[in-house]
């Protein structure tokens, strides 16, 4: 029977497809061209990758530097094969293992890793991401921080573990930045785990409550709570680790593990799909 052409799908998009092997090649050949015109070869280490915090550095190191944050082995093979470096890359290559990307920069490792420094922004943890502080909520009126507030800034003194003020501190003094929970967000916060009640209007937790114990992975639940209490508890941060040039590989951090929990390696990968420059162009 010859084939109908009644029903025929018809698509009406104007995009088109995105080919994996053009793209790994322009990567490759970007990453050769790089290396001719840059002395030093810096491996990155990433913390809570953010593409919104990471343009804004590109823009700074434009005149100076090329970042890449590709597939591993494609930026493996690209330096493998490059013009300039020395024959053997494996030092290098060996160490591009889980969240790594790559510098090549006109400048020192001191020198980028400043710039580095100045562009760390805070930002509300995800699930997955590893507690830094023990939060506890005391009993009594629920409070949450008037303004976004890095929780790593606050001394742990101020507040005890609580990170909040307690009812009687409240009292005591004034502009404390703390602010009560509207009340329609009892049964919400119930929902997520705290035991709350509703009295008068008033949002009261019935007992101490521990939002997140340092040391441990952050749950769903527990990411939200924070971000309701206005503590932020990540940090997008890139660190040099490693420097190479002139054939000689120079270790200047701690090599990031290949399994290291948080959310990098899928903010990665979903920054990297909607991101230009080099990172829009090597997805699989």
């Amino acid at each position: 029977m010859p084939k109908s052409k009644r029903n025929k799908v018809v698509n009406l998009t104007k995009t088109e497809k995105k080919s994996t092997r053009v793209a790994k090649l322009n990567l490759i050949e970007r990453v050769r061209e790089a290396s001719e015109t840059h002395p030093f070869l810096h491996l990155l280490s990433i913390s809570n990758m953010r593409n919104a915090s990471l343009q804004p550095l590109r823009e700074v190191l434009s005149s100076t530097s090329r970042i890449f944050f590709g597939k591993n082995r494609v930026v493996a093979r690209a330096l493998s094969s490059t013009s300039s470096a020395d024959a053997d890359t494996a030092p290098v290559t060996n160490l591009l293992k889980g969240n790594v990307g790559v510098c090549f920069s006109t400048l020192s490792t001191a020198e980028l890793q400043e710039l580095l420094d100045a562009h760390r922004v805070p930002y509300f943890a995800k699930a997955g991401v590893v507690a830094g502080r023990t939060v506890v909520i005391p009993e009594g009126k629920l409070l949450k921080r008037v303004e976004a507030v890095n929780i790593f800034e606050l001394d742990k003194d101020t507040y005890g573990p609580a990170y909040l003020p307690t009812n009687e501190e409240l009292e005591a003094a004034s502009g404390l930045g703390v602010t009560a929970f509207p009340n329609n967000m009892e049964t919400q916060l119930r929902a997520l785990g705290m035991p709350t009640a509703l009295k008068n209007g008033v949002i009261l937790l019935i007992k101490p409550f521990t939002v997140c114990t340092e040391g441990q992975p952050l749950t769903p639940n527990q990411a939200h709570l924070l971000k309701h209490l206005n503590l932020m508890m990540a940090t997008f941060a890139i660190d040099v680790f490693a420097t190479w040039t002139k054939g000689e590989l120079t270790m200047v951090g701690k090599e990031p593990s290949i399994g290291a929990s948080g959310e990098n390696g899928q903010q990665m990968q979903e920054d990297e799909e909607g991101s230009g420059d080099d990172a829009a162009e090597i997805d699989e």
